[in-house]
């Protein structure tokens, strides 16, 4: 890499937020970002991809009141040190993404990710990001 392409990628900061703050109105008074999928909670995949994610500098994890503190707990017991907050959501869906967004200083690009989509790694979010550099905006998805 030359030097002129490594300083426009150290001058790239990347925010993500999860949103994860639904009522899970479904599942019968048990929050799914918190079911256990293969031992770990659902929501526990999605904030492992983004942190080890090497172009993500930041998180902000929107979740519901009421399982705020599990997620705190989540975030420490794992060592995920770029999850800057835990945002308690808001009434619909674009008012915890507005939240979330709110949250973010000065960021060149950000990520919004759905919490209850655990099947992603840190790669779809790099090549979501190439995109966006290449044509100003970009939507991650998989057949």
């Amino acid at each position: 890499m030359d030097t002129e392409e490594t300083n426009n990628t150290k001058s790239v900061s990347v925010h993500a937020v999860v949103v994860a703050g639904g009522s899970s109105s479904r599942m019968l008074g048990v929050d799914k970002m918190l079911v256990s999928v293969r031992g770990r909670p659902l929501l526990f995949y999605s904030i492992k991809a983004l942190n080890e994610c090497h172009r993500v500098d930041t998180i902000a994890i929107v979740v519901s009141r009421r399982i705020k503190d599990d997620v705190r707990r989540l975030i420490r017991e794992n060592g995920w040190s770029k999850v800057t907050e835990v945002i308690e959501g808001g009434v619909r869906r674009q008012d915890s993404v507005r939240k979330g967004l709110s949250s973010i200083g000065q960021a060149t690009w950000v990520i919004v990710h759905d919490g209850a989509r655990p099947c992603v790694g840190s790669r779809i979010f790099e090549r979501g990001i190439d995109a966006a550099q290449e044509t100003g905006s970009s939507v991650a998805a998989v057949p």
